[in-house]
C-alpha cells in the first residue's frame, strides 16, 4: 500500500509491520517493508527511510551507519542489524513499530520503545 500527498509540511511518520522473514531466491530479488519520507525530486531527492528488507538496496546514497551525521544512540538496536525472532504462520506473531520524527534540526528514529 503506498500513501502519498503533496499538500503541507511533514515531519515524521509511524508505521507497524509483522515481522516475518522473507527468503530471497535470485540476486535481483528484493523484500521490503518500510515507511519514508521523502524531499526533493531528480538529483535533489533526499529520503529518510526505516523498515526490513532482505537483500538490501544497491546503488546510490548513504546507507544505516554509513550517512554523515548519523549519531548511533542505542546499545540494544543496532541500526543494519538482524532480528532473531519471526512471526510464524498460524503460531507466534512478532511486530516491528517504527517511528521517525524531527525535532528542531535533528531526525529521530524510535524503534519499539527505543530511541535509536
Amino acid at each position: 500500500a503506498v500513501m502519498n500527498s503533496t499538500q503541507g509540511k511533514y515531519f515524521g511518520t509511524k508505521f507497524a509491520v509483522n515481522m516475518w522473514k522473507p527468503e530471497v531466491q535470485v540476486p535481483n530479488e528484493f523484500s521490503l517493508a518500510q515507511t519514508w519520507l521523502v524531499s526533493g525530486v531528480g538529483t535533489t531527492r533526499n529520503t529518510i527511510e526505516a523498515g526490513l528488507q532482505a537483500n538490501g538496496y544497491q546503488g546510490t546514497g548513504c546507507y544505516n551507519n554509513d550517512c554523515a551525521g548519523f549519531v548511533q544512540r542505542s546499545n540494544k538496536i543496532a541500526v543494519g542489524g538482524t532480528y532473531n525472532t519471526a512471526s510464524q504462520y498460524d503460531g507466534d506473531q512478532y511486530e516491528l513499530s517504527v517511528l521517525i520524527w524531527k525535532d528542531g534540526e535533528n531526525w529521530w528514529l524510535q524503534i519499539g520503545e527505543e530511541i535509536v
